[in-house]
Formats: C-alpha cells, structure tokens, sequence
C-alpha cells in the first residue's frame, strides 16, 4: 500500500510523553492543546490532564465557542464570496464574454474554496472530538495519528488547498508579462492556451505535494493548536528540515510572482515612455495607451494580492520559526500562533475583496448574481405572508 511505504520510509519514532517534556517539566513540546488555552504551561498540565478541555478552566467552553464561531464565519464569508466569483466566471463563459483574467480569477476562487472546506469541515469535526478530551487522552491520540494514513491525506489535502493558490497568482502574473511582452500573440492567445496555463497550475502543485511524502526528515501530525494536520520533523532536532520544505513549496511560487510583477512594472514604464513620444494626434498612440491601461491595471491588482498575501502569512512565518527552533515554548507562543495562522487563512477572503474594490465591471456582475436570488426570495416570502393573511382573514 502506498502510505505503508510512506510510513515505513518515514518510520517516526514512538514519542513518549517524558521524552518529549521540556527540561523544566513542563507540558508536552508537541503543544498539544488548543490554541485558545491559557498561556501558562504549568496550569494545562495539572488542571486538564484528566479533565477535558470543554470542563478544564484554562481552556474552557467559552474560549472554544467563541473561536469556532469566529471560524466558521470566517470559512462561509470565503465560500460565499469565492463561490460567487466562480458563478460570474461561469455566466461569462456560457455568454462567451469571459477573459482570461476571468479565467484565472474564477480557477484562483476554485483554489480558495479549498480554504473554506478546511475551516468549515475538516476543523469543525477535529474541534468537536478534540475538546472533549484529556490532555492525556490527546497526547495518547496525537502520537497514534502522527505518521498515519488519515494524517497524510488530511495533511496533503491542507497544503493543496495553500499552494494552489499561491501557484494560480504566479500564472495570473506570467499572464500578465505575457501581455506586456507581447502585445500582439497575448491578444491572439485563444482561451484553450489559458486553460491548459491554469490546469497546469494545479498540477504542479499537487505533484511538488505528493513528492513531500518520500522525503524521511518529514511526517505529517495533527496539531490540536489550530486543528488542523501538517507536515513536521520526524525528530525535534531537525527543524531546518521543515524550514527548507516551507522555502521550497511556498519560496519558489512567491518569489516567482514577486519577479513577475517587478518585470512587468517595468517594461510597463519603458512602454510609457515609448508611448508617451508619438505624436499627440496618433490614432496608434491612442489605442497603445488604453492597452497600456488595461495592463497596468490588471498589474496593480495582482501586486495588491501579493501584498496581501505577504501581509497575512508573515506573522505566522515568524512565529512559527520560533516554535521550530524551541527559541519559545508552546503556551507562549500558542494563542499568538492561533490568530496568525487564521489570519494567513483569511488571504482567501482578502482576494475576492480586492476583485470587488479594483474591477467595476466585475463588481457589477457579481450583484446581478446575487440580487435576482435575493428578489426570488423576498418575492417567495411575500406571496407566504399573504397566503397566510388571507387564511387568517377566512
């Protein structure tokens, strides 16, 4: 079986609780509990060990309420908004008005729908059996699932859903130095070429993904601090491990991008200047300069999301650093190491904002698909409440 040869290549070893405790005998190094638990090593250790963390004071039900509530509106404001955006691709390709930039926008929404299926599935069900047990219980039950089948697709599916994404820009920004460098085969490109571009966007990801598996300084665990799986060392020394899969999966599409759109800001300027020394009256220059436009455009959109992009995954960057290389314990750096890594999970959400504020046309369509929905349904509720009126009238 597949993930028999993963688990054999791999082969973590068994990692004991005294083995794992740190040298003041704290909690687990593993961090296993919440990331919403109080910051204090000592006090989850005596008081949840054999209490669960619904009825454990320092974590308590109220802190879990308030964070699952607070992810799941965060996972139905990306669906909603992401799944919209797709709907307006779609009515444009059966119109036959779609552009490939709405190509790549409604596959990139695609790829953050992801995100939203993570939040509202997969950390909803691990937060339900997670609270409601031990500390011990959850150190015994992380250790089984460290290295494991369900640990593996869960985990793979999770980093699927992150580089697919970052991969979709990177194609969104080749497009667009495409278009600048050349004017004359981009305007030519039919929508197939575009689509093969986007396919292969999620290919190679899923292929960089599933190479990770064979690569022994790595395994996949479930962490209860954000539950969620993700890849980890197999050992507590070989951080740097981790540290050169993260710069590989996520460095070489970001840095890509970033390359892109300084390339194509560039070559944008210098077409200005070429631009700008035509004559006045040129029929030529007029129509070079509404191109230019449109690009420029187009650029500073992609440059905003990649700025957003930077903004929501830098706190969680560093601070993950600190926790690999043991500068900080678990519980200190748990509550800021929760919100960090939802934020960087809201770039899904941030995307479909900068579409609506950057593009006016697309803004408008996407309140075309959502105000004939709304007017059914308050036409549905009207004719019930008369129906209603009249029954109580007779």
């Amino acid at each position: 079986m597949f993930y028999e040869s993963i688990t054999k290549s791999t082969s973590p070893p068994v990692v004991t609780l005294d083995k794992m405790r740190n040298q003041n005998g704290n909690h687990s190094m593993r961090c296993c509990f919440p990331g919403f638990c109080e910051s204090n090593n000592v006090k989850i250790h005596d008081e949840c060990f054999n209490k669960t963390f619904l009825d454990c004071q320092v974590c308590g039900e109220t802190r879990g309420v308030v964070f699952l509530f607070l992810a799941v509106c965060l996972g139905l404001a990306i669906l909603i908004g992401n799944g919209l955006t797709v709907l307006v691709g779609i009515r444009r390709c059966k119109r036959g008005k779609a552009s490939k930039m709405d190509i790549c926008r409604t596959s990139l929404a695609m790829a953050d729908v992801l995100t939203s299926i993570q939040l509202l599935v997969i950390v909803t069900y691990n937060f339900s059996w997670s609270m409601s047990m031990t500390l011990n219980e959850l150190e015994n039950e992380q250790g089984t699932l460290r290295g494991s089948p369900l640990a593996y697709t869960a985990g793979l599916l999770f980093l699927f859903a992150i580089t697919t994404s970052m991969y979709q820009l990177a194609y969104m920004a080749m497009e667009r130095i495409y278009a600048i460098a050349k004017p004359y085969g981009y305007r030519w490109q039919s929508n197939k070429s575009v689509y093969v571009g986007v396919v292969m966007a999620w290919i190679l990801p899923a292929i960089a993904i599933i190479l990770t598996c064979f690569i022994q300084e790595l395994t996949f665990s479930y962490s209860p601090m954000v539950f969620l799986y993700y890849p980890t060392p197999t050992e507590l020394n070989q951080s740097s491990a981790i540290h050169l899969f993260y710069a590989v999966l996520y460095a070489v599409p970001y840095l890509l991008t970033t390359i892109l759109i300084i390339g194509t800001g560039i070559m944008i300027c210098r077409h200005r200047k070429i631009v700008g020394g035509m004559e006045e009256k040129s029929k030529n220059k007029t129509t070079k300069r509404l191109s230019l436009q449109r690009n420029t455009d187009a650029l500073i959109t992609i440059a905003i999301m990649q700025i957003a992009f930077s903004i929501t995954a830098l706190p969680t960057m560093i601070i993950s650093s600190l926790l690999y290389t043991s500068q900080l314990d678990c519980a200190t750096l748990s509550q800021p190491y929760l919100i960090s890594f939802y934020f960087t999970l809201s770039n899904s959400l941030a995307n479909v904002v900068i579409y609506n504020i950057r593009d006016k046309e697309f803004r408008d369509e996407m309140l075309h698909t959502v105000k004939p929905q709304f007017a059914r349904k308050l036409l549905k509720w009207g004719t019930s409440n008369e129906t209603t009126e009249l029954q109580t009238k007779i």
